[in-house]
């Protein structure tokens, strides 16, 4: 699952990713740091904002309606959001996702898009 936004934004410096992600986690330590990117290809917009710091204790489902939010979806769209290729449950919590799915530079990645795509 990959998305434009996310592989250039990993093409910056690992030591400077670790010190975005190290500089927001020092000053909010009950945050997660979460990039989130559409799916390539998607018929879904872009959202502006792709840097996100989200509360370790809200869900999936929540940290999904704020995205969807941002797109201005339509109730009958559905949106998928996939974490390292995978689709987990809405009532799973964030931080939860964050500690077994950050990356090696603090950032936990997120794709989303509209249709249903496994493999």
């Amino acid at each position: 699952m990959s998305s434009q936004y996310i592989t250039q934004f990993k093409k910056q410096p690992l030591e400077k990713r670790i010190s975005m992600s190290r500089t927001v986690l020092t000053k909010y330590p009950d945050r997660c740091t979460i990039i989130v990117g559409k799916k390539d290809h998607s018929d879904v917009k872009e959202i502006e904002k792709k840097k996100f710091i989200c509360p370790r204790d809200i869900n999936l489902g929540q940290f999904i309606y704020a995205i969807r939010k941002k797109l201005d979806l339509k109730p009958e769209k559905a949106l998928f959001v996939f974490i390292n290729n995978q689709i987990f449950p809405s009532q799973t919590l964030m931080g939860q996702l964050y500690e077994e799915h950050k990356e090696n530079d603090g950032f936990m990645y997120v794709v989303y898009c509209l249709e249903n795509t496994f493999g």
